[in-house]
């Protein structure tokens, strides 16, 4: 996602994010690296690596491959094991499952989420890991571009309660947990999609301190 704030226009985003961020702009490889490393930390205190394994459809695309990768090379650097599966047999020795979407055609994807077991669900994509992200139970995990918002907002020191907030899209992975978020943390939000009123979201933008896209 792209977090700005006080949107008018290209520069002014880009002019107003600097002032906000100390005349910085944020480097999101140094950001994550710095997240890694924290877990990592973490990681090497326990008695065994935790085991990451994540499924993959049978028809996996070049973009898909690309995704497990990063995945791959993100969980290496915070300290964890990272194995790819065919199978929704889980194995029982992991530590977190994930699913890589989207899924092959024919596949129902609510499905095979809702496979996951609560407690290995690292991304939140089952119905019960969002109910319990949604009520903000304790525990409960954010999903990860979520927690992506709230490292960038928190590494600019953006304090999030009364603040405006605009949210561009409402999708499962982004928009709509994002924007349940910020409400939980105190923003008003106003979420818009393809169908909302152009002149509306226009206005919006004018007076917003915050805006997430999750579009595009």
């Amino acid at each position: 996602p792209v977090v700005y704030s006080r949107y008018r226009s290209r520069d002014e985003i880009v002019a107003r994010t600097l002032r906000l961020l100390g005349n910085m702009t944020i480097d999101g490889c140094a950001l994550a690296g710095e997240i890694l490393a924290r877990i990592k930390a973490r990681t090497q205190m326990l008695k065994r690596r935790p085991r990451i394994v994540a499924y993959v459809a049978p028809d996996e695309t070049p973009a898909t491959r690309s995704y497990l990768k990063i995945k791959e090379r993100s969980a290496n650097g915070a300290g964890c094991d990272f194995e790819i599966v065919r199978s929704l047999e889980f194995p029982e020795s992991a530590d977190a499952i994930i699913v890589q979407l989207p899924l092959s055609d024919g596949m129902d994807a609510k499905t095979v989420c809702n496979s996951i077991p609560l407690d290995k669900d690292a991304d939140v994509l089952s119905a019960a890991a969002r109910e319990k992200f949604e009520g903000s139970a304790e525990g409960a995990l954010l999903p990860p571009v979520t927690a992506a918002v709230k490292e960038i907002l928190a590494f600019g020191k953006v304090a999030i309660p009364g603040k405006r907030a605009v949210v561009i899209g409402n999708g499962f992975l982004v928009g709509a947990p994002v924007a349940m978020w910020l409400k939980q943390q105190g923003a008003e939000v106003e979420v818009f999609t393809m169908e909302s009123n152009p002149e509306a979201l226009a206005a919006a933008l004018r007076e917003a301190d915050l805006v997430v896209t999750g579009a595009g």
